[in-house]
């Protein structure tokens, strides 16, 4: 069984959730989140999901 990757939310103070999905960082980047303020590791990620 997989599990999806999860990020802890430390970069997002207004998103109530504790823990972030791939999806719901896409999410955030496509509503206008700074790129550059997301985390490294999720960056990759969110490029990885992207292809």
């Amino acid at each position: 069984m997989s599990r999806e990757k999860r990020f802890k939310n430390t970069f997002a103070p207004w998103v109530e959730n504790k823990w972030l999905t791939v999806e719901m960082l896409i999410g955030m980047v496509k509503i206008g989140f700074p790129w550059e303020k997301m985390p490294h590791d999720a960056q990759i990620a969110i490029l990885e999901a992207m292809r």
